[in-house]
């Protein structure tokens, strides 16, 4: 249960992580109208505000970032502006199975096919500085991050 209504007036945005069997390994949904709104998939619900605004302008450079370093955590910038940064956990998620799906490897990301918000988007990698040099633990960056320009 990804916790998004079918039934929204459509001007989504959305993050999708994929495994590499092309599971669905999390997704970050973000609704636009006078306030703008976010759905954790697979953990949420229903649609939260932010705890922090969002700048006021009408444009923005929104990134959101999938880091696996301690725990699971979800953390999105809008205009280089901390809006959300949440820990997932059975505490903070409503669906029950949301370890199942946030625990997947992600080996691709991508937006939603009907965003009609995004105007590009651009990976944004996240490199341990400290493995950089060492193969054997590259695979282990368990970092992943997206950005994308939306109005």
């Amino acid at each position: 249960s990804s916790g998004i209504n079918a039934e929204w007036p459509l001007r989504p945005g959305a993050v999708i992580f994929y495994s590499a069997e092309e599971e669905i390994a999390g997704s970050v949904w973000l609704k636009f109208e006078s306030d703008i709104k976010y759905t954790i998939g697979s953990c949420s619900m229903g649609l939260y505000s932010f705890s922090n605004d969002p700048p006021s302008a009408r444009d923005h450079f929104w990134r959101i970032t999938l880091t696996r370093t301690a725990g699971i955590r979800v953390v999105i910038h809008c205009d280089e502006v901390e809006v959300l940064n949440t820990l997932l956990s059975d505490t903070t998620c409503e669906a029950n199975d949301w370890s199942d799906t946030w625990n997947r490897d992600v080996t691709k990301i991508s937006f939603y096919s009907m965003d009609t918000a995004s105007d590009y988007y651009r990976p944004q990698p996240e490199i341990d500085e400290s493995e950089e040099d060492d193969e054997s633990e590259q695979g282990d960056n368990q970092n992943y991050s997206a950005a994308a320009a939306l109005k």
